[in-house]
């Protein structure tokens, strides 16, 4: 029985996959430029139908966590939107 040497041998399947840096990756942007939100892209050969089962899917989803969630959804939007507002009316005022 041969002994493996540190650093050969099968990868420790227990580790975490290694991960890249931040500054490895480009930045995602979603479709139509949204810097919000998963980039994907809609493949183009869907059929109108498979189409509508993926909105069907999507509002489905939308409606379980918003009947879960719906008034914490709201807080944490109101709050979301107010700052990013404060944030913009401070970046348009003048330096003086």
């Amino acid at each position: 029985m041969s002994a493996t040497k540190p650093g050969r041998g099968r990868a420790n399947p227990a580790s975490p996959p290694r991960r890249r840096k931040p500054s490895d990756e480009p930045p995602l942007v979603a479709i139509g430029g949204r810097r919000r939100g998963l980039p994907f892209t809609v493949p183009d050969d869907w059929t109108p139908e498979q189409a509508l089962a993926v909105f069907e899917l999507i509002e489905d989803l939308l409606a379980v966590v918003t009947d879960f969630y719906g008034a914490q959804l709201n807080e944490l939007l109101h709050e979301q939107r107010s700052s990013e507002a404060h944030a913009r009316t401070h970046e348009l005022a003048p330096p003086f």
